[in-house]
């Protein structure tokens, strides 16, 4: 098993095993699998890949890896968040739906967690070690500060703190596999739970839709209300790097249906929409929703969501608002209030 940390901190660990470097293979319609060992390279490897292969893949990422370069793990898990992605462990298997055993060490424990949701096949595995400084000093130092990072960024994943204790009890050498119950509690593999909801806020009507975790992290959420005769979406996505100007920035509804898993876009011009608001951890982004897109695009979608892309775009600086997947779709309950609300706008 491998559990590497770049030249500048000193790990006690086993040699690493011969392993390939990590790549990225769609299969069918529902599932990209990882398979080999994460290096410097494989964040970078990844973001590309999710860039060329930009709307046709349904967001699953299935790891088959006995882990590698540990800040390269971080890194790969937070562009999976950024994503916006699901991970699972496994590899193909006679359907997307049944992937065969596969196994998740070291580093790839870490990136896993990156996943909205994550998920194991049946008899996969899960396997986690310690580290430490083979010296004193400031090696040592060093240790102790990618321990404190190791733990913010569980916790920045919505996983319990309780996943570094269970990592301390592995031996470097011999790697401690974790059963589906503690996962579970641990919040290491969550379920997909997408609600729809409607409440009054202040006099006005507004249905909440929420893609969340089981654990209670949300991954998306929109709210759909009237002003006047339009029918809007508020939709959510982290802060760019730079302060929010229509003119610098490209926004576009993103879907899939179950009749065409393909995930399909349409631009949205700068007239139909308008930036509401922000705080430290979002801004808020007002979208006008047409009937034909009503009916056309969001109704039958089993996945709806909006992209903010910075002009020029890269991978890296691309925000998402979405909410539902191939595995848990938008509830009907849905599908009925949002039809209501905007014949109630009229």
């Amino acid at each position: 098993m491998t559990f590497l940390v770049r030249v500048w901190i000193a790990v006690a660990i086993a040699a690493p095993a011969i392993a390939q470097p990590m790549t990225f293979n769609a299969h069918g319609l529902f599932q990209v699998f990882a398979d080999g060992e994460i290096t410097a390279d494989t964040p970078t490897a990844f973001s590309d890949f999710v860039k060329q292969n930009a709307g046709s893949l349904a967001q699953t990422l299935t790891f088959n890896s006995p882990g590698g370069d540990l800040l390269a793990g971080l890194t790969l898990g937070r562009a999976i968040r950024r994503a916006g992605w699901s991970t699972n462990i496994g590899t193909p298997g006679l359907s997307d739906f049944l992937p065969k055993p596969g196994e998740c060490d070291s580093a790839c424990t870490l990136a896993f967690l990156g996943g909205r949701v994550r998920i194991m096949a049946n008899g996969s595995k899960y396997g986690v070690h310690r580290f430490w400084g083979k010296t004193e000093g400031d090696t040592q130092q060093e240790t102790q500060k990618i321990a404190g990072e190791l733990v913010a960024y569980i916790r920045e994943m919505g996983v319990s703190a309780e996943m570094y204790t269970l990592m301390t009890q592995g031996e470097p050498e011999h790697v401690k596999y974790l059963d589906r119950e503690t996962m579970t509690r641990a919040r290491i593999t969550t379920k997909e739970v997408v609600e729809a909801k409607l409440t009054d806020e202040n006099g006005v009507a507004v249905v909440h839709l929420t893609d969340q975790d089981s654990g209670g992290t949300v991954y998306g959420h929109m709210d759909f209300y009237c002003n006047g005769p339009r029918f809007l979406a508020r939709v959510y996505f982290p802060p760019p790097a730079i302060a929010f100007n229509s003119s610098q920035f490209s926004l576009a509804w993103v879907s899939s249906s179950a009749a065409n898993p393909v995930q399909r876009e349409v631009s949205v011009p700068q007239s139909d929409y308008r930036f509401r608001g922000k705080d430290a951890n979002q801004i808020w982004i007002d979208v006008n929703v047409p009937h034909a897109l009503l009916e056309n695009w969001i109704l039958p979608a089993v996945s709806i969501g909006l992209v903010l892309t910075q002009i020029p775009g890269s991978a890296l600086d691309v925000k998402q608002d979405r909410v539902g997947s191939g595995f848990t779709p938008l509830p009907s309950a849905f599908r009925t209030l949002a039809q209501t609300m905007e014949r109630s706008c009229h």
